[in-house]
């Protein structure tokens, strides 16, 4: 039946008209928001019971993104009704139906399908132009973790440090979940042995890709460069902190990045899981050059200290504009991560979990211990606490790398005496070592909580 439709008004046939709604776009990005605040809030499992957040309005109520998305819907369909009825006069609901089937069922099934058809007439006829692999609607992890990080960058567009970091955590979340659960990171024990009370490193590197231009400071403000080395033998990416401010360093790294060239590269070593992304790393593996700046790796020189003749010893400082990860959560984190460690005669397996938290800002308490004083820096035993002065970690041996401002603000404190300090988790070689020393008498020690100590990047002042 027909439907004789009136002629339009000049401001409602200027909405019939519009074809894109750009307004939307900032409740779109409004929506997927409060849908990622609302799985990611730091209140939503407190680990002291207690809502932290109750004093924020609208903090629990992240889940009005997603009725504010069927708001959009809602106003975009009806729109096209309208749109429809006044066009043809008369509006067809199977067209209506076919035509959302079609926007809605993902695009790529089309390849998905045509990839099973191929892997299935191979898988008849014996032919392996095609690996045969399980046939999966699962988007690859390279591709996923390329769109998580486009995210937090545009999280970033809008100031707010704490939605930043709840990206920054859904996209840890996203990463792992495309990693395995498990790594095992088999090293040499004579590289444990002589690395063990040692802040650092000092390389030959080949620099393969590095990043263009430093991160924001929202997200963390380094700069990545990935290669190789052989002091290491591993996949190693390294990361100038505040890197924004470190020019000459970044221009001697661009000038060799994919040319073969090798600096002379300087940092603190450090060995964790978050960017792990297979089951197995291996030292001494025979490694490519990678096409990337950011590779599946679990060895980082983190922060870089020196890039040939330029020294960033001053680059240790908290990074303005980002927020760490708290404390609580954070320690809480480290603290119920297993560890199984199988020694053989030459090396060292750890065994541990993968996408672990990388930041955390926090109050460090000095022990009644003699601090470790070594060739490029120091080690210090201290307590962990959140801001608000509650104990977290009894003892923990924090790492402090020679003349930067954390170091240098360290060395006259004594015990008791407390400093609010900002720092990356690494393994703790020397805990490895004496594990592996007593558990010929003790095997229970080959699988406890996970080794780890603090690298301190920056101090907050009083």
């Amino acid at each position: 039946m027909k439907i004789q439709s009136p002629a339009p008004a000049p401001l409602y046939g200027h909405f019939q008209g519009t074809r894109r709604f750009g307004s939307l776009d900032g409740l779109r990005c409004a929506s997927i928001i409060a849908v990622i605040w609302e799985h990611t809030r730091p209140d939503r499992y407190p680990s002291n019971g207690r809502d932290t957040l109750a004093w924020l309005p609208g903090a629990s109520r992240g889940f009005l993104g997603v009725d504010l998305f069927f708001v959009i819907s809602g106003f975009l369909i009806v729109t096209l009704l309208v749109r429809e009825r006044t066009t043809t006069g008369t509006i067809s609901l199977r067209n209506f139906y076919g035509r959302r089937i079609l926007r809605i069922f993902p695009r790529f099934r089309g390849s998905e399908i045509s990839r099973f058809l191929a892997e299935l007439t191979d898988a008849q006829t014996g032919t392996e132009s095609v690996p045969a692999r399980p046939v999966t609607s699962r988007p690859n992890r390279a591709s996923v973790r390329s769109t998580s990080v486009l995210c937090v960058l545009v999280y970033c567009l809008t100031g707010c440090g704490l939605i930043i970091r709840q990206a920054t955590i859904a996209y840890i979340g996203v990463n792992s979940h495309f990693s395995p659960k498990e790594i095992e990171i088999q090293i040499h024990r004579s590289f444990i042995e002589e690395y063990k009370n040692r802040v650092g490193i000092h390389t030959t590197f080949t620099v393969d890709r590095a990043m263009a231009s430093p991160l924001p400071g929202a997200i963390d403000g380094d700069l990545h460069f990935a290669g190789r080395a052989k002091q290491v033998a591993l996949p190693i990416v390294a990361e100038i902190v505040n890197a924004a401010d470190q020019k000459a360093a970044i221009d001697v790294v661009h000038g060799a990045a994919g040319t073969g060239r090798r600096l002379n590269v300087s940092g603190v070593w450090r060995i964790w899981p978050e960017h792990a992304g297979k089951a197995e790393e291996e030292q001494g593996k025979e490694l490519p050059a990678f096409d990337t700046d950011n590779p599946d790796h679990v060895f980082e020189i983190h922060p870089v200290t020196r890039i040939n003749g330029v020294q960033l010893l001053d680059s240790f400082t908290p990074v303005k504009g980002f927020s760490p990860g708290g404390a609580q959560r954070t320690f809480a984190i480290y603290e119920k991560v297993s560890c199984t460690l199988r020694a053989k005669a030459d090396t060292v397996s750890i065994v541990t979990e993968t996408g672990l938290y990388n930041d955390v800002e926090f109050i460090m308490q000095i022990a009644d211990e003699p601090q470790l004083v070594v060739a490029d820096g120091r080690f210090v035993i201290a307590a962990a606490m959140d801001l608000d002065g509650n104990l977290l970690v009894p003892r923990l041996r924090m790492v402090f790398a020679k003349g930067t401002p954390p170091e240098r603000a360290v060395r006259l404190l004594k015990g008791g005496d407390r400093l609010h300090a900002y720092g990356i988790p690494r393994l703790d070689f020397a805990e490895i070592s004496r594990r592996v020393r007593d558990s010929q008498t003790n095997p229970a020690l080959l699988t406890q909580r996970l080794p780890y100590e603090i690298l301190v990047l920056g101090v907050y002042p009083k």
